[in-house]
């Protein structure tokens, strides 16, 4: 809260109000000055258009949604003029309006009749938020009711929902922003919530077709895997049968020698033999021609007949190795004709084998068969799948990005609201104090009271009041009388006049409603305020004031002849 009271540092106050053509004032002139200014007169003599004045001028939107901005121009007239002349004395080397370097500025609104209206700076037209830009440095917020309160507007304010008065008072002391900066963070992390369902919702409709293209495009790799598999399996098989059939070459070739060797013994066993036979058949007509001894001629035809029959034995043998022979070398000839093929495809890289052939057609079958099972599998798979994952792995990392966002909004969320807490506790604690001591000085006892001030969005402000005796009930318009109300309201601003931002502060009939002894009272504290205050300006209005309290106030006296006011000062 001594934040706030230190940027009363910069303040300004009106000097002067100029009314041209505007409601009953034809031409006006009202000077003002630091402390209480006091404008009375009778009923209808144009009291209250003086504060409508001040609020059209800053650009208050509440007599802008109350009636058509044309319907206050005076009657008969084209254009109203509304100028109010502001302080811009430096203070401490700054001076509150700062694009000016003169010791006073002027801030106009003009009105047409045909709607169009504008405002002026310096006699220099300006857009109304440059205005509101000004005056917010300076806390003066013509919407907020505590700083400017129109008539029926105490009677508004009691029936208020609790949150808007917490709010309009947050305004009034000008800790507004602290809330807003609450607001904004809750807006952000509320956005952020949106944000992150459509990318959730992406993500998830990223990860079912992620799925699809995974699922294929883990078929693509077992086709790939299955293509190099086979590929190997077909050139181990190439080995395999390369091989064997080079051992079988081999094994024939031996083969084919051993029988030529055997046929070879055979021939030349045939051949002796066959010389034996001519040689014993020769020797045995030679024993017969010389008639020699039976039993030598018995034993020549015996050991004929032992060579006769080895001869034919022989023979048989070398018919059969003459037959193998042929079947070896067809077989020899086919064998070398198929390792002559393998021999011109042997371009592929030789592997180990330590399988059999039948082993590995048995697993080249099984692969050929899963591989034609796996269907059509195209060149796109991979792109698709990789695109997906892309997306899949960019969102992802989008989700971690909002995540951490969210917790980093989070925190700055618990810390905005803590300080927020923390400065409308001090300050509804601070006026509650003096709340508690304003109402019983015109015989009351109250308390003001912030509800709710873990939600934001639910705390609110408020205030319980009873007079001469009666324990403090809830402000509203069935439990006081209208005095009672008004008197309460007034003690609410007066508790608030310390931590309000705005050095401009106006009531409209402060005392409606008052029976006469709180008239009294009131006035007697409004007419103290300057002394606690002295650099705040006040504005109030009553038809009926008690002008002995306000010896020491600008005095504004308002009359109106011929349907036109006057002003006058005492």
């Amino acid at each position: 809260m001594d934040k706030l009271i230190s940027l009363l540092g910069l303040s300004t106050y009106i000097k002067e109000i100029i009314l041209e053509n505007f409601l009953s004032h034809k031409y006006s002139r009202i000077p003002l000055k630091k402390g209480v200014n006091l404008i009375t007169g009778p009923n209808g003599s144009g009291k209250s258009s003086i504060l409508i004045g001040i609020s059209v001028a800053l650009g208050q939107s509440y007599t802008e949604r109350s009636r058509k901005l044309s319907d206050l121009i005076t009657y008969g007239e084209e254009a109203a003029r509304v100028s109010l002349i502001m302080d811009n004395s430096p203070i401490k080397g700054k001076r509150p309006f700062p694009s000016s370097s003169l010791d006073q500025v002027m801030i106009t609104r003009v009105i047409r009749k045909d709607g169009n209206y504008w405002f002026e700076f310096n006699q220099e037209v300006i857009e109304k938020f440059q205005l509101q830009r000004m005056l917010k440095r300076l806390g003066i917020n013509p919407d907020n009711e505590l700083i400017i309160m129109h008539q029926n507007m105490i009677e508004e304010f009691i029936t208020k929902d609790p949150i808007e008065r917490l709010r309009l008072f947050e305004e009034a002391v000008g800790i507004g922003d602290y809330r807003r900066h609450v607001l904004n963070s809750i807006g952000k992390l509320s956005d952020i919530e949106k944000g992150s369902q459509g990318v959730y919702q992406s993500l998830k409709n990223i990860e079912i077709n992620l799925k699809y293209w995974k699922n294929l495009y883990q078929k693509y790799e077992r086709k790939i895997k299955l293509i190099e598999t086979i590929s190997s399996l077909k050139n181990e098989l190439f080995w395999a049968n390369y091989n064997e059939l080079k051992k079988k070459v081999e094994k024939l070739r031996e083969e084919i020698n051993y029988i030529y060797d055997k046929r070879n013994k055979v021939n030349s066993e045939i051949s002796y033999l066959k010389n034996k036979v001519n040689e014993l058949k020769d020797m045995i007509l030679d024993e017969l021609k010389k008639a020699f001894v039976f039993n030598e001629i018995i034993k020549k035809i015996e050991e004929y007949s032992d060579f006769k029959a080895s001869l034919a034995v022989n023979s048989y043998i070398l018919e059969i190795l003459n037959s193998e022979l042929k079947n070896k070398l067809s077989l020899l000839e086919e064998a070398e004709e198929d390792f002559k093929k393998l021999e011109q495809k042997k371009k592929v890289e030789k592997v180990e084998v330590r399988r059999t052939i039948q082993e590995i057609e048995s697993e080249l079958r099984d692969l050929q068969a899963e591989l034609k099972s796996l269907g059509e599998i195209n060149e796109e798979i991979p792109i698709n799948y990789n695109n997906y994952l892309k997306q899949y792995e960019e969102l992802k990392a989008k989700i971690k990005e909002i995540e951490e966002n969210k917790e980093k909004t989070k925190e700055e969320l618990k810390q905005r609201m803590q300080l927020w807490t923390n400065i409308i506790v001090d300050a509804v604690t601070k006026v509650d104090e003096i709340f508690r001591s304003v109402i019983s000085k015109i015989d009351g006892i109250g308390f003001v009271a912030l509800k709710n001030a873990d939600d934001i969005e639910k705390a609110s402000l408020e205030i319980s009041v009873g007079f001469r005796g009666t324990s403090p009930v809830l402000l509203n318009s069935f439990s006081q009388s209208g005095g009672e109300r008004t008197a309460t309201i007034i003690a609410f601003l007066l508790a608030c006049q310390q931590y309000m931002k705005s050095s401009i502060r106006a009531v409209d009939e402060f005392d409606v409603h008052m029976d006469p002894i709180n008239k009294e009272r009131v006035s007697i504290l409004l007419s103290s305020l300057p002394k606690d205050n002295p650099d705040i300006q006040y504005i109030f209005i009553t038809p009926d004031p008690m002008i002995q309290y306000f010896k020491d106030s600008n005095i504004i006296i308002v009359a109106k002849q011929g349907g036109i006011s006057g002003v006058g000062s005492i």
